[in-house]
């Protein structure tokens, strides 16, 4: 590697490129790209630019490795700084005066004005491309709040300033997002179960990259149990890390010893999924609902005589069980939503011959989270009727509360938010 010195802004850059014959030259960029995959990651973010040279420049591609202090400067360090180098060091005698040009990884392009920690793993593989990222010329930006426990008062996450969150995820003590377009999911907060992904039991005060899940696939949803997480990639594949799942760096849960290493298609082909304090479900393609965990409330739909015969708890649990729901006389059910409380379950399903969404409901309702008039534990699955002259169109559920919104923009809290009955 030749090294081309520091820029202002302190990022370390070296090249690497090919002197050999053009029929060598594939041969001699996959050796490279070994190399600096090989190369240790201690307290450097670093990864590979891979530039495709002009016909007539000997030696193209070029490859040039860029290392990151991990340092509190860097945290919101963009790819545009990265840009700016390159086009300094060595893109400034580029017979090409078109300087619009943008980053992108195997996952998706990266907004320049985005930070480069939300986007890219240590090792991996980046390519400059023509032209701005197609995101950024019409992409929505977003800021994400937090405030409470663990979190201080009513404030923006700094961290993550600049970055396109699609979706959060909240357990008892750690947060999880859903990065826009890259499918990445950023994790960070208590780590005692391993509910950060991160293979360890480190705690992280701010977000980190999931790697284990990083290089599995790209992400489409996420949820958060207490103590454990659950993401769907965008194929339809099931992943969980933290307490009472396969590891705590994210694991494909079809082949899991959690599903008897593929005995069901739980896990395959997911839509949605929801976490409770102690219990999963997750909707399938064809429109099954799988659930299990524990069901000492009836949270996953069986009658208590059969607790005990299936169902045993996260850590060895039996068969995840499709859930049996009587729709009476509706026709074409589809189920659009799942949700999941410390002890209850939600399910928002539509109909082919009934007008607008229906909400059916298990498990405790102690403190009228289902809804429900009676203040009991539900079993089986049983419909909710709001009587709302809106129709709900998404759900949320979390400790002894139901969050419901509705299709005129109101939003209907059911329960107790401390949990208490009353």
């Amino acid at each position: 590697f030749t090294h081309l010195g520091n820029d202002s802004l302190g990022l370390r850059l070296s090249s690497s490129t090919s002197q050999t014959a053009p029929s060598a030259k594939r041969e001699s960029l996959q050796q490279r790209r070994s190399s600096l995959a090989a190369m240790p990651s201690d307290l450097r973010l670093h990864f590979t630019v891979v530039i495709d040279g002009d016909e007539a420049v000997v030696g193209s591609p070029r490859l040039f490795r860029v290392s990151l202090p991990r340092a509190p400067k860097w945290e919101h360090a963009l790819a545009g700084d990265v840009l700016r180098l390159l086009q300094t060091r060595i893109l400034a005698d580029s017979r090409d005066g078109d300087r619009r040009t943008h980053l992108a990884t195997a996952r998706g392009p990266i907004g320049n004005d985005e930070p480069l920690r939300a986007h890219v793993c240590a090792g991996d593989e980046l390519r400059l491309c023509r032209g701005e990222p197609p995101e950024e010329r019409n992409s929505t930006r977003t800021t994400l709040w937090l405030w409470g426990a663990n979190h201080g008062p009513f404030a923006p996450v700094a961290a993550l300033h600049g970055v396109r969150v699609r979706a959060v995820a909240l357990g008892a003590s750690h947060v999880a997002v859903l990065v826009a377009g890259s499918g990445l999911v950023l994790t960070w907060g208590a780590n005692d179960c391993g509910q950060l992904g991160t293979g360890d039991e480190i705690s992280v005060a701010s977000p980190r990259i999931v790697r284990a899940m990083a290089r599995a696939a790209p992400v489409s949803a996420i949820s958060c149990g207490p103590r454990y997480t659950a993401a769907v990639s965008t194929a339809g594949e099931l992943y969980t890390w933290g307490q009472h799942q396969p590891s705590s760096s994210a694991a494909h849960f079809q082949s899991s010893w959690l599903n008897r290493h593929g005995a069901t298609i739980c896990g395959k082909n997911v839509t949605a999924v929801a976490c409770g304090a102690s219990h999963i479900a997750a909707i399938h393609q064809s429109g099954d609902v799988f659930v299990w965990g524990y069901n000492e409330q009836g949270q996953c739909g069986l009658p208590y005589a059969q607790r005990d015969r299936h169902l045993s708890g996260l850590q060895k649990p039996g068969e995840p069980l499709k859930l049996q729901i009587d729709y009476h006389e509706l026709d074409g059910v589809r189920p659009l939503a799942v949700a999941c409380g410390a002890a209850h379950t939600l399910l928002l399903v539509t109909s082919e011959n009934f007008p607008g969404n229906l909400l059916f409901g298990f498990g405790s309702n102690l403190c009228g989270q289902l809804g429900l008039p009676l203040r009991t534990d539900c079993v089986p699955p049983t419909r909710v009727d709001m009587h709302e002259s809106s129709e709900i169109v998404h759900i949320k559920a979390a400790g002894h509360a139901t969050m419901l919104q509705l299709a005129d923009g109101r939003a209907l809290l059911l329960g107790q938010l401390d949990g208490m009955p009353g």
